[in-house]
């Protein structure tokens, strides 16, 4: 339903991708992190990232959805439109930056919450 609020920049699609790529980043993010996890949960994070994040991020629909606002039609008057390329380009923009933030703020609270738990020792031994 959110496509066609907006024809020429499909709102589901790029919910749908942007969303997968935080989800993807907060567990890749866990998988990454310092602490001692249960010994299967680097699988089960990529399994829910390959699997949930896979169905949700809909790479096929994208594509489609760029090569059509890319081709001319009736609408346009047989002219092409930029709708494409900004459609992309925009999705290309806001997925990377939605999981570079959230693996990088993540990360951060990680370090916070580490140097709340050990008072600081951390930091201390590190400055010293």
């Amino acid at each position: 339903k959110l496509n066609a609020r907006c024809p020429p920049f499909p709102l589901g699609t790029f919910s749908g991708n942007v969303l997968s790529c935080a989800v993807m980043a907060l567990l890749y993010e866990a998988i990454d992190d310092d602490d001692d996890d249960a010994p299967h949960f680097a699988l089960v994070a990529r399994a829910v990232g390959l699997g949930f994040c896979g169905s949700l991020s809909t790479v096929s629909t994208f594509a489609d959805e760029v090569s059509e606002r890319l081709r001319p039609s009736a609408a346009t008057k047989g002219e092409c439109t930029c709708a494409g390329v900004l459609y992309a380009l925009a999705s290309l923009a806001c997925t990377f930056g939605v999981g570079f933030l959230a693996y990088a703020l993540t990360q951060r609270c990680d370090e916070l919450d580490r140097f709340c738990h050990t008072g600081g020792a951390d930091a201390l031994r590190w400055l010293g």
